[in-house]
């Protein structure tokens, strides 16, 4: 069953004004390199995406599946109404998330952004809040084999998010986490695995969270990436003593 018989009776994508909302794919490491590792070990029929925003990763991540042969489908959660942060700033919350009228256009925008990408039997989005969202899958049980955590960056959000969503990951299952570079999505992520004592492989700004499935091979992946990395910096600096 895909994730859009869960939820519509209708195909939500069907009649919707092209024009109301320009082209806008801006995102922030949608295109991480671990996403095409990942997706590849994995290879995951069911994908859960908390944080979605104008729907970059989420596109990313379905056109990698296509390339790879992977069938596969993604519930986009998000409220599309901007976090906190937007909000606190005169005018930039207007900015960020074009508001007319005070409503912010996120969600149209990324309704046009799937359409464009040719993905709306893919896609669906879910505009709940995480808490809620999570209360849904998890009545419904509805399991998902990757559900990528990039909502509420605050250690509480973040926190808080892991916890409602590991209920709804397959047994076999992944998490992935963004933003560990940040403070708050840090701690979180810290207290987390220690009190589950799942795997955690960093891979930077994004680390993977596993309860049992074997993840050697991203494990060698990311050496070989370091290896790489240092590598060129080596490169790099010696090319500028040169100079």
């Amino acid at each position: 069953m895909k994730f859009k018989d869960y939820f519509y009776t209708q195909d939500i994508y069907a009649g919707f004004d092209m024009d109301q909302v320009a082209p806008d794919t801006q995102g922030w490491g949608s295109t991480a390199g671990i996403f095409a590792k990942l997706l590849d070990e994995l290879k995951p029929a069911k994908i859960v995406e908390v944080g979605t925003w104008k729907g970059a990763s989420a596109i990313h991540m379905a056109k990698l599946c296509a390339e790879a042969g992977i069938e596969t489908d993604i519930l986009c959660i998000d409220t599309f109404l901007g976090a906190s942060g937007l909000w606190l700033r005169p005018g930039y919350a207007e900015e960020m998330l074009k508001t007319k009228n005070g409503m912010p256009t996120i969600f149209p925008t990324f309704l046009r952004n799937v359409i464009d990408a040719g993905l709306t039997d893919v896609i669906t989005p879910l505009p709940l809040p995480s808490r809620e969202a999570a209360t849904v899958l998890v009545k419904r049980r509805i399991r998902a084999d990757l559900i990528y955590i990039d909502g509420d960056h605050s250690y509480e959000g973040c926190l808080e998010d892991l916890r409602n969503y590991r209920p709804a990951l397959a047994p076999e299952g992944l998490m992935l986490a963004d933003d560990y570079t940040f403070d708050g999505v840090n701690r979180a992520i810290t207290e987390f695995v220690d009190e589950t004592g799942c795997e955690m492989l960093d891979t930077g700004n994004k680390v993977v969270l596993s309860f049992g499935r074997d993840i050697t091979g991203l494990r060698d992946w990311q050496a070989e990436m370091a290896e790489k990395r240092a590598a060129m910096e080596a490169r790099k600096a010696a090319a500028a003593a040169k100079d």
